[in-house]
């Protein structure tokens, strides 16, 4: 008998196609504000799941459906409906609260950390074609420096040999 390991997730090519296979994408090279006005997405990471108004109510959510809290849940429900304790040191109403807290503060320990990467991530400083020399001939002093998070479709972006560069580009 041979034991079924863990499948890795199929990538989903769906996220490759487009709705309307004949649809085309103008891009104006260095030209900010029609790019803008097409709504594409922006440059910056972000792989912190929460935000300060969706941390709670998300986070709670997520502990609650997980199998171990339902099993305190039920030990609850339980304790509540007899006479008899089925755990003796702590109700288990406390120790369930206190797991809850410790995960919630886990997560959002986690969170923090990713928020502040992302922060850094895109804060990092590139040459950006200057938007108004772009008539002029493109010398070292039409590029200005600008952070990954600010670049947009469309800007064009000088790349050194061996250095690193924002996603999403065309070379």
């Amino acid at each position: 008998m041979v034991m079924n390991a863990r499948r890795k997730p199929k990538f989903d090519e769906s996220v490759l196609k487009r709705s309307n296979p004949k649809e085309t994408r103008l891009i104006m090279l260095d030209d900010r504000l029609r790019n803008g006005a097409a709504g594409y997405a922006r440059n910056a990471m972000q792989t912190a799941k929460y935000t300060v108004a969706t941390f709670i109510p998300i986070c709670l959510y997520e502990q609650i459906f997980l199998p171990i809290n339902i099993l305190f849940f039920i030990l609850i429900l339980i304790n509540l409906m007899t006479t008899t304790y089925v755990s003796s040191f702590l109700p288990v109403k406390y120790e369930f609260i206190i797991w809850i807290s410790f995960r919630v503060l886990k997560e959002w320990s986690e969170d923090l950390r990713r928020a502040r990467a992302d922060g850094q991530e895109n804060a990092k400083r590139t040459l950006v074609l200057d938007p108004n020399q772009l008539r002029a001939v493109a010398t070292s002093s039409s590029f200005v420096s600008m952070s990954w998070g600010d670049i947009v479709v469309g800007d064009i972006v000088q790349v050194m040999n061996g250095e690193r560069f924002p996603s999403d580009m065309v070379l």
